[in-house]
């Protein structure tokens, strides 16, 4: 996925969300979460020809937004591979590596 995408959600998200929860299927994956205040909806759902390459299986994962989008300022303008058993992982570029643990 270009880093560019995922850095907007993100931010985006960032603005409304502390936490949430991302929605995995055949489809691609999707956000869908009401703010602490309980005033405003985020309703995200990137396709998977957004994506390079996307093979994902149904699943829920949690994610500190806040936390990731700290992270993904740090990556340059590339590509980005995730990849989610019990922690996800997040790869930007040749060398960079982050792991969530769950």
């Amino acid at each position: 996925m270009n880093s560019r995408l995922l850095k907007k959600v993100i931010k985006a998200s960032n603005a409304l969300l502390n936490e949430t929860r991302v929605r995995m299927s055949e489809e691609g994956i999707a956000i869908r979460a009401v703010d602490a205040g309980n005033i405003c909806l985020t309703d995200i759902f990137i396709l998977k020809k957004g994506f390079e390459a996307f093979n994902a299986k149904e699943g829920v994962i949690g994610i500190n937004v806040n936390r990731l989008n700290d992270i993904l300022k740090a990556v340059k303008d590339d590509f980005v591979e995730m990849e989610c058993n019990k922690n996800l992982k997040l790869k930007a570029g040749k060398t960079s590596c982050f792991r969530f643990k769950g």
